[in-house]
């Protein structure tokens, strides 16, 4: 999940990241996400399960002509599952009502 919210996640404590540990979240955006010259906070997490294989993520820089946020990145390293291969069984009927397969 990602998203622009209203609570800055540089501080401590924080009521999302309080609800964060509950449902085995976490947020892996470490850095100010938007700058101005009087503040810095981080308001643009990227949350995923505790679970998860996060390989990197970043604060990518925008220009402030564009917006007064930076962007956010996240590179995850997803399972890939082996499954049982699946047999398709075909059934026929002739035009006498007769089946064969």
């Amino acid at each position: 999940m990602l998203g622009d919210i209203n609570e800055d996640q540089l501080k401590n404590y924080t009521r999302l990241k309080q609800s964060l540990a509950i449902f085995n979240l976490r947020n892996v955006i470490t850095e100010a996400t938007r700058v101005t010259s009087n503040t810095s906070t981080s308001i643009d997490p990227i949350l995923v399960s505790d679970n998860l294989i996060v390989l990197n993520s970043e604060v990518i820089p925008i220009d402030s002509s564009v917006s007064d946020h930076h962007a956010t990145a996240a590179h995850i390293k997803v399972p890939s599952v082996i499954s049982k291969p699946m047999q398709r069984h075909s059934l026929e009927v002739n035009a006498g009502g007769r089946c064969f397969s």
